[in-house]
């Protein structure tokens, strides 16, 4: 399912923090992905930030987040743009590289979703160069349980 934020006057962070909200709401695993809507001419993949919420266990929510590597920045580049708290998990230039975090519970999560959101927007424009909301469109995973 793919929603266009295009209609959004919002900018990017908020719009993504909204979005984060809308379906964080219970225990099923979340996948949400953004994704450009014009792909950079000198990309060889397609962009995207994808982030996956699931229970750890009865409590503890896990946020793994997956998102496209520009070949031209090292894994010690890409660490540099990272929070502190994060580091690379997995790291293949010009494709893809992943980082994850654990939150306590659903609702410390929550709480947190405004900083989340702001990352993965500054994250979006440093890697892709996107700057407004209406450059982005939303897919939702139909099941998360991939």
């Amino acid at each position: 399912m793919r929603n266009l934020f295009s209609e959004m006057d919002r900018p990017l962070p908020q719009a993504v923090e909204a979005a984060l909200l809308a379906h964080l709401k219970g225990e099923d695993p979340v996948e949400l992905t953004w994704r450009p809507i014009a792909t950079p001419a000198n990309a060889a993949a397609e962009p995207f930030f994808t982030i996956r919420v699931e229970a750890d266990d009865a409590r503890r929510r896990r946020a793994s987040y997956r998102f496209w590597a520009p070949d031209r920045l090292s894994r010690r580049g890409l660490e540099a743009l990272l929070p502190a708290r994060l580091s690379l998990t997995a790291h293949e230039p010009g494709v893809a590289a992943a980082a994850e975090e654990t939150f306590p519970s659903l609702k410390e999560l929550r709480d947190r979703i405004g900083p989340l959101a702001g990352m993965i927007a500054r994250l979006m424009n440093t890697l892709w160069g996107v700057t407004e909301t209406r450059e982005v469109f939303l897919e939702q995973a139909a099941d998360a349980g991939i």
